[in-house]
């Protein structure tokens, strides 16, 4: 998926792997910091299907809803439920139990046709 040479789950690799997915904050500072705090207490948590959290699975899962919530954005018209949240209140709010690869029609079809 994303190749480093970081070992899978330090800070460091988080930093290389899952900031640039959706950079918000401050990236040097106390919002990287919040956001490895909740990504890494997540890992380890039962999913809906009984598997545990790895980081392998919370990059695809946040990958998955990143590329679905990302075409919903429109500035300040975003509706709130299809707001695109960074890693922080993604973990926070515990959204990696759904699993947004399931969903197969374009968000934005969806919205605008009725599809």
């Amino acid at each position: 998926m994303y190749m480093t040479n970081l070992e899978v789950g330090t800070k460091e690799w988080f930093v290389k792997v899952f900031w640039p997915i959706n950079p918000v904050g401050d990236q040097n500072g106390a919002g990287i910091d919040t956001a490895y705090y909740y990504a890494n207490k997540s890992i380890g948590d039962i999913l809906p299907n009984n598997e545990l959290l790895t980081w392998e699975i919370l990059l695809k899962r946040y990958t998955d809803f990143y590329n679905y919530m990302f075409p919903l954005q429109n500035g300040k018209y975003t509706k709130k439920e299809n707001k695109l949240l960074n890693i922080e209140d993604y973990c926070f709010n515990k959204m990696y139990n759904s699993d947004y690869s399931k969903i197969q029609e374009n968000p934005a079809d969806a919205y605008l046709f009725g599809i």
